[in-house]
């Protein structure tokens, strides 16, 4: 049996910022997330080459086009980061 107490549970302290392990955690995914972008857009464009008979096309759009997807979705994160960072600085 829990004896009551008086005083109520103490809500849960804030989060510390990343340590430094968690900010290589996190430029690692980002830089990943680059690279399979890169291999996925390739990957489709093999399989529409393979489909379509169309050789080296499907592979240099594809290709392209995940590079292009990778390269945006890591400025968008940086430019995220940096806001966070920001808001955290004025705090």
């Amino acid at each position: 049996m829990l004896r009551e107490t008086g005083a109520e549970p103490k809500p849960p302290a804030p989060s510390p910022p990343l340590s430094g392990m968690g900010e290589s955690m996190k430029a690692w995914g980002i830089a990943l997330d680059l690279v399979f972008m890169t291999v996925g857009g390739f990957g489709v464009g093999w399989l529409i080459d393979r489909w379509l008979h169309s050789d080296p096309a499907g592979v240099l759009i594809g290709l392209a086009l995940g590079f292009v997807t990778g390269f945006v979705r890591l400025v968008r994160s940086s430019l995220r980061a940096e806001a966070r960072d920001q808001a955290r600085k004025r705090k």
